[in-house]
């Protein structure tokens, strides 16, 4: 009855009563139920008496099968009892050709064994077993049917064309087409063919002469395509050859006789030539030659015509790099081939320089350039080389995946390079592993198969002389993949690890954790302590904070590491800064950069790391900013650009992918609303930030005015002490507060630990009075705590801790703080990632339980157009591993406006 219902179809006498209560039924089913329904009645041959089920022709179930995909957990096979599944896995088929009869062949499926059923249509589905597969095949739906029940019988022309076409459709799809031994097919040029215009000069007109050439000497006439067929028959000397003419071909020849002026004799029928006569009809098929010959024809004019046409040349260059002695450098020529002549680099750019439209050769012959994106293209490429002696080409070995790229961005562009720089391409390019390397004993039976594969990484890296970013997500692991590489050094090596000053004692941790065998010092104290450690210097690892290189490196930059790691290495994100100038005077045979954010605020940021890694590898500081500061309409494709540069050398795991084990995590966001002393002070610092600095559109000025606003609006949100210290800091004059308590003590009750971050470390003092209140323990840590490794194993090895305090910045970075299962960000950052960072804290190896996040968000506040900015700033991450911006500072007056709208 609902079948009928929802097929408008017809209903017995009995079945109308029912038609109320089949269609209250009809609320339960899902829209694809209904339709399934629906086609079931469309397509019936017949029903029970109870209409309990449906019979359907075996021609008709093709019409409901696509539907079926859709519910495929409520949809199994009644003689089995196994649930339907639509595959997306290539079934590949077997299909055989058979002598059948005098002159007569068969063609079947040879792997019908494995197939329960078949049902063609447009689409043919294959099921093996309960397992369906789905197929295009090259065949009419009628012609399907036959092959998969007796056979489908073809005749000699139909042998030839299953040969040469379908064989190669079939090949597409991966699947076979053989043929029995005992048959003989004909000779089949099955390969595209060139087209070829002849053309000379004859009675005073213009003789083109159309060919198809197959090479090797094997043409037909042009007059071909006029047959209505795409296989041709040539009997030749008794000798029948067989050749196949693609549909394209056939249309490019006809659009281009059709543009052709009038030819005075027309005689393309019989042998495949048009002659042109006459002055204006001459000048017209020149033009037309020149403006719709395509660079894969071949043009052939007589000698005493070459000075009369303009050839058409597709610049298509050549880069042929080798090695040199030196592996940090590679060199390359360039050339452009054009048939019989050869032109290097220079001589086009002298001729472009002049600004002349055609370049007229010494035998007189005419030629005009397309593709001269590619030119710019290898131009460019110069502009960043230096010359040798031998007048080729050099560079740094950095660029060798981006100039074998060049023929991403021009299809023009071919490289060709010898077998060791082939190798190390594909290598970067695809991360191939060196796993001629092996792991050291100590740390390969912790190591996961992830961080493996990032040591022969950094292993294939250190082989070439490169260096790069291991920019894994937080947690996943990347000091141990750093000791991995330390450990593989000889015994008397010496490295230096630069990491924030919070970070020296985790380093010692995990060095005694993973490997003792390595010996090392932390370089810190006075300035006269220092100097007794480099006096003495004897150990494997030196652990220094960035503070530290910035006023010892004079002395420092005298020592040459065999590795210089920078861990967290967005500290030396802004390249004018005094630690980043230290850091890049190092000396190192290799360098290695850590950091789960590699670029935080603006891809431009990622310059400063590159250039401690690869100096002079991106453009100069200035030109980079220009090009990557602004949106603008070629923003995409210069971070297409951007990336093609960078990722060879990034390594980038996220925890989803490769931390199946690793416990769920689960985000929530709970809104709470402003106390009304919240508001009112909330909407006086509105009023007054619209009326003094948003009137009109030159806003630029008032950005800090702005900035410091904005960033007491956040404060309010939290707490209206924070802003306005006469307040007193009740929990009754915060909305947030009051909700905070309420979560925290049901999460202590509950037996969770927690973590508790806020941007306001005004707030955490606020929040550690109420904890006192309540009895609830804790720890608390913001930038001026002391002692930080005792308070963090304190919280992690006290189950009587049950709650820590942490200054989202202080805490972002390095620290492992698992035995904590929920966390909650009191108030949101712009940037996504600094949150991310301090999720990271408990949500990373070790972990063993589920995960909870509350962000505690103000409704109708700026609290909550944070979260759209964050959003869209992960949106911009993703794109160049990771990408962001300075948020406010790029809005205009309108978005400033609709952000501190209430």
């Amino acid at each position: 009855i609902i079948a009928s219902i929802c097929a408008d179809g017809d209903f017995k006498e009995d079945d109308i009563v029912q038609i109320p209560q089949a269609e209250k039924q009809m609320k339960a089913l899902s829209s694809e139920e209904l339709e399934l329904l629906r086609l079931l009645y469309k397509n019936k041959c017949s029903f029970s008496r109870k209409g309990m089920f449906f019979t359907i022709y075996k021609h008709k179930f093709i019409n409901i099968i696509n539907i079926l995909k859709n519910m495929q957990n409520k949809i199994y096979i009644k003689e089995t009892g196994d649930n339907i599944k639509f595959s997306d896995d290539e079934f590949r088929m077997n299909f055989q050709v058979s002598r059948y009869e005098s002159n007569k062949y068969i063609l079947k499926l040879s792997n019908a064994e494995q197939i329960s059923a078949v049902f063609s249509g447009k689409t043919t589905y294959i099921f093996i077993r309960n397992v369906v597969h789905s197929i295009n095949l090259p065949f009419k739906v009628s012609v399907s049917k036959k092959i998969f029940s007796e056979g489908y019988v073809l005749k000699q022309t139909d042998l030839v064309y299953l040969y040469s076409v379908v064989a190669r459709q079939l090949g597409l799809m991966k699947c076979y087409l053989d043929f029995d031994e005992d048959i003989e097919i004909p000779e089949v040029y099955h390969n595209t063919p060139t087209i070829t215009y002849k053309l000379f000069k004859e009675n005073g007109g213009i003789v083109l002469n159309g060919i198809l050439d197959y090479s090797n000497g094997n043409e037909i006439p042009m007059s071909a395509i006029r047959l209505p067929v795409e296989l041709v028959r040539y009997d030749q000397d008794g000798k029948v050859t067989w050749f196949y003419i693609p549909p394209q071909i056939k249309h490019e020849i006809l659009n281009f006789v059709g543009k052709l002026p009038e030819s005075q004799t027309h005689r393309l029928e019989e042998d495949s030539q048009l002659i042109f006569e006459g002055q204006e009809n001459i000048d017209m098929l020149k033009k037309i030659i020149f403006e719709n010959a395509d660079p894969s024809w071949n043009i052939q004019l007589s000698d005493e015509l070459k000075k009369e046409f303009v050839y058409k040349v597709d610049l298509k260059p050549v880069i042929k790099t080798k090695q040199t002695k030196r592996i940090d450098w590679f060199e390359y020529d360039v050339e452009y081939n054009y048939k019989d002549i050869k032109f290097t680099h220079q001589e086009l750019k002298q001729f472009f320089d002049t600004k002349e439209k055609f370049l007229k050769l010494e035998d007189g012959r005419l030629l005009y350039f397309e593709n001269k994106s590619a030119f710019l293209e290898i131009e460019k490429l110069i502009s960043k080389s230096k010359k040798t002696p031998s007048e080729a080409f050099k560079l740094s070995i950095y660029n060798l995946p981006y100039v074998y790229q060049l023929n991403t961005i021009n299809t023009g562009i071919r490289i060709e390079g010898d077998s060791y720089l082939e190798e190390m391409f594909t290598a970067i390019l695809k991360r191939r592993l060196d796993e001629r390397t092996s792991i050291t004993s100590l740390l390969k039976p912790v190591m996961r198969s992830y961080q493996k594969a990032g040591y022969h990484w950094m292993k294939m890296l250190e082989r070439f002389g490169l260096s790069g970013i291991l920019a894994d997500d937080m947690g996943l692991g990347k000091t141990i993949q750093s000791i991995s590489i330390l450990s593989d050094l000889p015994a008397n090596s010496r490295s230096l690890i630069i990491c924030p000053k919070t970070l020296l004692f985790n380093w010692a941790a995990e060095i005694n954790k993973f490997n003792k065998s390595l010996s090392y010092m932390l370089y810190e104290g006075s300035q006269k302590e220092r100097k007794k450690i480099l006096d003495n210097l004897n150990v494997n690892l030196l652990f220094a904070s960035y503070s530290i290189i910035q006023n010892d490196i004079d002395e420092l930059s005298e020592i040459e590491f065999d590795y210089v790691i920078l861990d967290e290495a967005q500290h030396i994100k802004n390249p004018s800064a005094l630690r980043t100038k230290a850091v890049k005077k190092l000396k190192a045979k290799h360098r290695c950069a850590l950091s789960g954010t590699p670029i935080e605020n603006n891809p431009v940021e990622l310059w400063s790391i590159f250039d401690f890694l690869m100096p002079g590898y991106l453009p100069k500081s200035q030109n980079f900013v220009n090009k990557y500061k602004n949106d603008s309409a070629l923003q995409k494709e210069s971070n297409e650009k951007l990336k093609m540069l960078v990722s060879p050398f990034i390594l980038r795991r996220k925890k989803k992918d490769v931390l199946i084990e690793l416990p769920d995590k689960q985000v929530q966001q709970v809104f709470c609303k402003l106390t009304s002393i919240q508001e009112k002070m909330y909407l006086q610092i509105l009023e007054e930030v619209k009326n003094r600095y948003l009137e009109g559109e030159e806003i630029g000025k008032s950005y800090l005015h702005i900035l410091a606003a904005l960033t007491k609006l956040r404060q309010i949100c939290n707490h209206p002490h924070l802003v306005d210290k006469d307040v007193k800091e009740n929990i009754e004059f915060s909305g947030k507060l009051e909700l905070l308590r309420e979560i925290i003590v049901d999460a202590v009750e509950g037996g969770k630990k927690l973590l508790i971050f806020s941007q306001f470390v005004q707030m955490l003092k606020i929040l550690r009075e109420m904890l006192k209140k309540e009895n609830i323990t804790f720890e608390y840590m913001d930038g001026s705590t002391k002692n930080r490794q005792k308070v963090i194993d304190n919280f992690n090895n006290n189950n009587n801790i049950r709650t820590f305090l942490i200054s989202l910045k202080t805490g972002g970075y390095g620290l492992n703080l698992t035995s904590a299962d929920t966390v909650i960000i009191v108030d949101p950052w712009w940037n996504p990632m600094g949150e991310n960072q301090a999720i990271d804290r408990a949500h990373r190896i070790g972990q063993t339980k589920k995960v909870m996040v509350y962000k505690i968000i103000t409704k109708g506040t700026i609290e909550e157009k944070i979260l759209d900015l964050q959003q869209n700033k992960k949106v911009m991450f993703e794109n160049i591993i990771e990408e962001g911006q300075s948020v406010v500072k790029k809005m205009d007056a309108e978005q400033l406006r609709e952000l501190l709208e209430y």
